[in-house]
Order: C-alpha cells, then sequence, then structure tokens
C-alpha cells in the first residue's frame, strides 16, 4: 500500500496539466513557427495526417520547418515507400541547416541538460537549441513526441496533438524553451 502511494505522489508531482480542449492545438500554434522533431513527421505519416496538417497549417498562417539532422535522420529507413513518403513531405517544409550560433547554443544547452541528468542524442540537443534560440519572441514552438530529450522545466509544455487510428493513439507535444530556466 506504501509503495502504490508512493507511486501516485510521484507521479502527481512530475504530471503536466495541459488544457484539455480537444482543438486548443490549432489556436496554440496558429501564426506561429512550428519545428518539427523526426517522429512527428514519422507518426504523422503513419497516422495518415498529413494532409490534414498541412492544410490546417496553411489555414492558421503556421511556418512549418526543420533541421538538417531531422532530414538524415528520416532518410534512415529500410523501406523505399517510406522515404519517398517522407521526402514528399519534406518538400512542404522549410529546412533549416547547422549553423555557428546553433552549435554554440547547444553547448550551452547540453550544459543545463547534463544538470538535469539527461544526455539527448545531437539531432535532439540542435532541436533544442533551436527552440531555445527562436522561442524568445513566443513565436515559436517543438512538435515532437518525444518528452524524454525534453523535459520540465527547460521546456514549457504548451499543448499536443493528438493522433489515433484502429489499432493506437500517439501524441506530439507542443513545446517552448523556458527561458526562466
Amino acid at each position: 500500500m506504501n509503495l502504490l502511494v508512493f507511486t501516485l505522489l510521484t507521479v502527481k508531482r512530475t504530471m503536466t496539466v495541459v488544457d484539455s480542449d480537444l482543438y486548443s492545438w490549432e489556436k496554440i500554434i496558429a501564426n506561429k513557427w512550428v519545428i518539427l522533431d523526426t517522429n512527428t513527421i514519422i507518426n504523422l505519416i503513419k497516422y495518415n495526417s498529413v494532409e490534414y496538417f498541412l492544410e490546417k497549417s496553411k489555414a492558421l498562417n503556421i511556418n512549418l520547418l526543420t533541421l538538417q539532422p531531422v532530414v538524415l535522420e528520416l532518410y534512415r529507413t529500410n523501406s523505399p515507400i517510406e522515404r519517398i513518403k517522407r521526402n514528399q513531405f519534406l518538400n512542404f517544409i522549410e529546412v533549416l541547416g547547422i549553423t555557428t550560433d546553433l552549435k554554440n547554443k547547444s553547448e550551452e544547452i547540453q550544459k543545463k541538460m547534463w544538470i538535469e541528468n539527461y544526455y539527448p542524442e545531437p539531432t535532439d540537443l540542435y532541436l533544442a537549441s533551436a527552440i531555445h534560440k527562436y522561442s524568445n519572441n513566443s513565436k515559436t514552438l517543438l512538435a515532437t513526441s518525444n518528452l524524454d530529450d525534453f523535459r520540465e522545466p527547460l521546456f514549457h509544455r504548451n499543448g499536443f496533438i493528438t493522433l489515433s487510428d484502429n489499432k493506437s493513439i500517439c501524441t506530439i507535444s507542443l513545446l517552448s524553451f523556458n527561458q526562466e530556466s
């Protein structure tokens, strides 16, 4: 019994409450720049949501972009069909290269993450540095399903997008960098 109570208290302490309005993600990302993580693109394709997401993005004046390391991760698949689908998706978004400024930011972010005892992959580090660099104007968000490498308190959860099919469900979180951390 005590173990169960301890577990519930631990979960409560680390749980983030997000607005549960099903359409709130549209309000959150309207007129913003959204950086897409690898898993977001893969999940949009997997759940047959690409066309809907691109239409909504256009209607809501959302600028979609990703980073060059994400593109490299997307091409790491053994399926030629998946590679084609991913490449077609990339035709609709802007791809940013890794600049010296992003490299410098990634070193700064890496130190903050090490303090929090987590060690993300290089691509996630670059995504973190991009969201840090561009989120100071509150107009840029990161869309990811990978919350393990984008933890609080460094990253604030602003909302989520839920994708589903007959067998499964996927949540894409919309994150910003916590400037106070």
